[in-house]
């Protein structure tokens, strides 16, 4: 089971919906007897995407070393929430963005009486091919703010492959044993599966924008009726995860608030957000079967959802190649109209920038 966390204040859901699809290589043909005496051509190379440990959590940790780490009982984040909210609760859209260059995000949930360190109640794995990471390290364990809570990574490179632990929720040091521990368990078993490989990119990908310029491109201001401030209201950004899938070129995230009071008759301020996914439309149909998820119609697009709960409007859009998810939160109603206006704007700026 994948899991995506996005982290508040925009209330993006987390639980996973896992696929990791390889193009098919060009078959190779048989040389005529007019071709005898010359080299054969080259073996083609992956195109991708490739995941990593076959795009499978349960490939990463086995079962019996996620209970040695997290205590008898631990589970994935999914089957967690499951038990713990039913099975009414709300699944969160994950648009796989990390699969785009060939990583993979997973997930668990501590057992009851672990013994884990306080403030510790999971543990996740991300991993990534090594040349996909450029410029975020935690070889070097250490504890960073993450909104309301505080995280805490640890990465290593094994057989080309980039690897970082990360547990939470409100830890004071890094939880070495654990994330050390997930981390070897984890390079021990990539031998098991295909070197994951980032997708090439196609003259088709977006490029990606500067968050000034999208949001100047598309008269973010004008539709929040407010002024507008860059970032997430109360917390610190981007996180490590946006930076990894920023540099590798598949996922650039851009938030904004407003002046409190300015476009509610409540005194509540909004925000907005826009998550821009180069190439990403490989699992749209994952995305368009979710159980939350309600089909629009948004001009430019070949499919649209909106999906929701009450603080949080969401639009995903794709081109048939990239994909686009527009967040509107803190919505003075029910009415998706403005989520559903900022994805079209966003669309159609993409769509022409040079």
């Amino acid at each position: 089971m994948r899991i995506l966390r996005v982290l508040a204040p925009l209330v993006i859901g987390v639980a996973a919906l896992s696929a990791c699809t390889t193009p098919p290589q060009t078959p190779q043909t048989s040389p005529s007897p007019s071709d005898a005496g010359l080299s054969p051509a080259p073996t083609p190379e992956a195109v991708g995407p490739v995941a990593a440990f076959d795009g499978d959590c349960a490939n990463v940790l086995t079962q019996q070393q996620v209970e040695s780490i997290l205590g008898v009982g631990a589970t994935d984040q999914a089957s967690w929430s499951e038990a713990n909210a039913g099975a009414s609760a709300r699944r969160g859209i994950d648009l796989n963005a990390e699969s785009t260059a060939g990583g993979l995000e997973c997930t668990w949930m501590g057992g009851e009486g672990a013994g884990l360190p306080e403030g510790m109640d999971g543990i996740s794995v991300y991993a990534l091919p090594e040349a996909a990471v450029t410029g975020v390290d935690f070889s070097d364990p250490r504890c960073e703010p993450s909104y309301d809570s505080t995280l805490c990574r640890m990465s290593r490179v094994a057989n080309g492959v980039w690897l970082m632990a990360r547990a939470g929720w409100q830890l004071s040091a890094p939880p070495v044993e654990q994330l050390d521990a997930a981390l070897t368990a984890a390079a021990a078993n990539l031998a098991s599966f295909p070197a994951p490989v980032s997708a090439t990119r196609g003259s088709t990908w977006w490029e990606l924008p500067s968050c000034d310029d999208i949001a100047s491109h598309i008269g973010l201001s004008d539709l929040a009726g407010a002024n507008l401030y860059g970032g997430f209201e109360g917390g610190p950004s981007p996180q490590p995860e946006d930076e990894l899938l920023d540099d590798a070129g598949v996922a650039r995230r851009c938030a904004w608030f407003t002046d409190s009071g300015s476009a509610d008759p409540a005194g509540r301020s909004a925000s907005f957000a826009l998550e821009i996914m180069p190439g990403g439309a490989g699992w749209w149909d994952d995305v368009a079967a979710h159980p939350d998820a309600t089909a629009v119609t948004i001009p430019g697009a070949e499919g649209a959802i909106v999906t929701g709960e009450e603080g949080t409007h969401i639009a995903v859009a794709t081109d048939g190649v990239n994909v686009l998810r527009a967040v509107h939160g803190h919505p003075p109603d029910n009415d998706f109209a403005l989520v559903v206006e900022l994805g079209e704007r966003a669309l159609a700026a993409l769509a022409t920038a040079p």
